[in-house]
């Protein structure tokens, strides 16, 4: 991964936000930038005015529960538009549901994880998060 990433990181939790830029460090991955929002819809506000390719996020992290947006709407509305639709989207929720996993992947995301409880297996994660950002990019 020799390129800069741009995260967009969409959840109401600043708790997760924390520990997935901590997962990061534990990796010792230096080459990235994260920008954070709490709702859905600050999130496509951001992502709907971003003028050009510099402005995009390289890959989007969704919580499902967000309040004014949640992540289906948010996932359906980046797959709808030309210029974030190839953006890939990694959805990352406390939601076990499979209608709900199965829902996020017919909407198009990545790939589909449960928030986990411990930093180490939120570093695993994200090591998969980013194998399959570099098959996908």
């Amino acid at each position: 991964m020799n390129s800069r990433l741009k995260i967009v990181i969409a959840d109401d939790d600043p708790d997760d936000v924390f520990f997935f830029e901590e997962a990061f460090k534990k990796l010792n991955i230096l080459n990235y930038a994260l920008i954070s929002f709490r709702d859905g819809k600050q999130t496509m506000e951001y992502l709907q005015a971003a003028q050009n390719a510099e402005d995009m996020p390289t890959m989007i992290v969704l919580d499902l529960n967000m309040p004014l947006l949640d992540g289906f709407s948010v996932l359906r509305q980046i797959k709808e538009t030309a210029k974030l639709k190839d953006i890939p989207v990694f959805i990352l929720t406390t939601s076990k549901s499979p209608a709900h996993r199965k829902e996020c992947k017919d909407l198009g995301c990545v790939e589909y994880y449960i928030k986990p409880i411990k930093i180490n297996e939120l570093v695993v994660i994200i090591k998969d998060i980013l194998a399959k950002f570099e098959e996908v990019k």
